[in-house]
């Protein structure tokens, strides 16, 4: 799957043209991650946007689980 074909599926980018998503997938890189890889941690600041292709996401606070995404 494309890119520009992932960012259409994404409902926050509903509203976006053709056009926007070709040039934020223009910018975009696969970033292919082993099993408990530790993407951010809490407290952290974001320097990306991920968007979670295939696989699973566990959402960790204080040794908690809070959330998956699959």
């Amino acid at each position: 799957m494309s890119a520009v074909d992932t960012l259409k599926n994404l409902s926050i980018l509903s509203d976006w043209t053709d056009e926007e998503r070709l040039l934020l997938a223009s910018r975009m890189e696969v970033l292919e991650v082993a099993a408990d890889t530790v993407l951010l941690s809490e407290g952290q600041a974001a320097e990306s946007m991920y968007v979670l292709e295939s696989g699973r996401l566990r959402i960790i606070s204080r040794g908690e689980i809070l959330g998956v995404v699959d």
